[in-house]
């Protein structure tokens, strides 16, 4: 599924088998969810008939996720968030889908192809007289020892970190080390431009560098082959400016990070990265965008680490309630009213009911009311013990999420008080399906 080295398998397993669903267990690999030894392996089912496929039907991509009664192995868990319909050409000719339903899903994949007409951080080095590479590799076996690698200190991986290079750990190389693996000499030179295989805490460690040193395998070097500084602090800004779509971009392409890694990045990554030489260019992101950029990047990327434990199944406090379920209700209502705006009738966030402290409604109306505050009650009239959990088997439990079209011009959301089904993303989707109803029934 995530693995970069199967494209050719999965394209030819898409275009030629009728595959049905995917069940993907990737999220349970982590925390001893899946298998008892630990082991972070991650596992999908495929269901598929020996004909050819029918691209006039999706494929479903269920993504399983890590909650408190999968971890204790009672029941898988799933919801409607879970459930997403692949494009069968999109299957064969995106392999990025799949990590983008891992990360939420909706609206995700299509920032992706927003940005895929931009040159590659790898382009654009070469384009520029650039070079890349990462450090040297020791081994027994090795056989080179360039005089060079032994004239410069070396860096130990442990001094850099997010915070930058600790240039007080710089040590010389033992003379008879042999190596296995050795960048070329420039690499080394300053000024350069020193990136760590890592995801960061809130951005990538990248950072310019002005004292010549070696490094390990896992610290690549951008050096200019005409020794252009502005070029490399040029890049440095870019990296700054463009941080949290550079993340974004990693959590949802890279075959390591999040499968088998939780932090560390491949050399791949980096190169693959859309860049930009004109400064203060944002890629054409808009604002839906963005928030979707920081709810992979924050929640749903959490979500995935640390699974039952994480933020995104916690309750919201009552502190809280307003600003996260109206933030909610701004971003439906928003894309809605891109369609729906007419004659000064838009749709606004009504009410939110809390119901036990379980779970929200939230009451949307489409009129021509301005500047109500929204109202916050405890009482929806609902009998929701039946409606929002079915029991699929003894081994599957399904979360509903209730959306109820009660009368004209009007709609409610019934979900789990979770930050998780709040947020911008989830908004999108929900109004996208809602859009879609809308369309079916002629307005």
């Amino acid at each position: 599924m995530y693995n970069s080295s199967s494209e050719e398998y999965k394209k030819l397993l898409f275009s030629k088998l009728n595959v049905i669903q995917i069940f993907d267990f990737t999220a349970l690999a982590e925390g001893k969810s899946l298998w008892d030894n630990g082991a972070r392996v991650g596992s999908a089912a495929i269901f598929l008939r020996k004909n050819l496929p029918d691209f006039n039907k999706n494929i479903l991509h269920v993504t399983f996720r890590r909650t408190k009664a999968t971890k204790e192995r009672l029941v898988f868990e799933i919801d409607d968030y879970d459930l997403h319909f692949v494009n069968r050409q999109n299957a064969i000719e995106n392999s990025h889908v799949w990590k983008c339903n891992l990360l939420g899903g909706g609206r995700t994949k299509l920032i992706l192809e927003k940005t895929a007409s931009y040159d590659t951080l790898e382009s654009f080095l070469d384009k520029n007289k650039c070079i890349a590479g990462e450090g040297y590799i020791i081994g027994n076996n090795g056989h080179l020892q360039p005089n060079y690698i032994y004239s410069i200190p070396t860096l130990p991986t442990s001094a850099i970190g997010a915070g930058g290079i600790d240039y007080s750990m710089l040590k010389e190389l033992e003379p008879n080390l042999k190596f296995i693996k050795v960048s070329e000499e420039l690499l080394f030179k300053s000024p350069n431009i020193i990136l760590w295989e890592n995801i960061g805490i809130t951005e990538l460690p990248v950072f310019l560098n002005e004292i010549p040193f070696s490094y390990k395998a896992k610290i690549i070097g951008i050096a200019s082959k005409e020794n252009n500084v502005e070029l490399l602090k040029h890049i440095v800004e870019l990296f700054k400016l463009h941080g949290d779509f550079f993340r974004f971009h990693i959590f949802t392409t890279s075959s390591q990070v999040l499968i088998n890694r939780n932090t560390a990045v491949l050399k791949a990554d980096y190169m693959r990265l859309p860049f930009s030489s004109i400064n203060g260019e944002n890629f054409d992101l808009s604002d839906y965008d963005r928030s979707i950029v920081r709810d992979v990047n924050g929640l749903l990327r959490d979500f995935l680490v640390q699974g039952e434990n994480s933020k995104a199944v916690k309750s919201i406090p009552s502190k809280e309630l307003n600003l996260i379920i109206e933030n909610y209700g701004n971003q439906f209502s928003s894309v809605l009213n891109l369609m729906y705006e007419d004659n000064n009738k838009r749709f606004r966030l009504y009410e939110v009911v809390s119901i036990d402290d379980s779970f929200i409604a939230t009451i949307f109306k489409y009129d021509d009311i301005y500047n109500e505050k929204v109202k916050y009650s405890t009482q929806l009239g609902l009998d929701l013990a039946g409606l929002t959990h079915h029991q699929v088997s003894q081994h599957l439990s399904s979360n509903r999420i209730i959306k109820l079209y009660p009368q004209k011009d009007t709609v409610v959301f019934v979900k789990p008080n979770q930050y998780r089904y709040w947020i911008s993303l989830i908004a999108y989707r929900d109004a996208d399906k809602c859009f879609a109803d809308l369309s079916k029934a002629g307005y």
